[in-house]
């Protein structure tokens, strides 16, 4: 067996295999979650900052503030789109979906039906139904983040931001999601999740992505 050989079956396998579906959706889970943090505590800072000058306070030393934190809503996004993704991915897979397929030059690469960002298609096919309104604006919010960070900024940029006008309801929809998808991938109630990856694991996976 040849090298290529031995890359398409490492391949192969990766990709029927749901539990490495399952461990891309809980690392990008936790990179959202990290710079979910960030963004936020950027605006509380910004908040007592503003506070502390109203009320005349003088400050003894200045805050310092990293400004791209305040930009981070656009990642924190993508990155919660992603774990969905990978997680209903996951479910698919376990479910019998065969993901991968041979093109006209013999190489393998992923079927149509899972080479995508459709959230809301993934959303039907794992539970049978369509989303609600929230639900579903919330999934499409989602992949708006995933493809304006992964394709690049939209030509306006009334569009590059109108997935961030619902951010905090689209975080809470997207938290849910993953706590009720989490529960078909392991319906095991004694089986213990996976633990919070440390910050500086997070920061390792963020550079290898080139996020930083």
């Amino acid at each position: 067996m040849n090298i290529k050989d031995i890359k398409k079956s490492i391949y192969q396998k990766r990709a029927e295999d749901p539990a490495v579906w399952a461990l891309a959706g809980f690392r990008n889970e936790e990179i959202g979650k990290f710079f979910l943090r960030k963004y936020r505590s950027y605006y509380w800072r910004l908040e007592q900052e503003h506070l502390e000058l109203a009320s005349g306070d003088l400050l003894k030393k200045k805050r310092r503030f990293n400004h791209r934190d305040g930009d981070l809503h656009r990642y924190v996004l993508m990155f919660f789109g992603y774990a969905i993704e990978n997680y209903l991915k996951g479910i698919l897979i376990k479910r019998g979906c065969s993901p991968i397929e041979t093109d006209a030059k013999s190489k393998l690469r992923l079927v149509a039906s899972i080479s995508n960002h459709k959230l809301v298609d993934y959303f039907n096919n794992v539970f049978s139904t369509t989303p609600d309104k929230i639900v579903e604006e919330a999934l499409k919010n989602l992949q708006r983040a995933i493809e304006s960070g992964k394709y690049g900024v939209p030509k306006y940029e009334d569009q590059y931001y109108s997935f961030t006008a619902n951010f905090d309801q689209t975080i809470i929809i997207a938290k849910g999601l993953i706590k009720k998808i989490k529960k078909i991938l392991s319906p095991n109630p004694t089986t213990p999740n996976p633990p919070p990856l440390k910050p500086q694991k997070i920061l390792i996976l963020i550079a290898g992505l080139g996020v930083l």
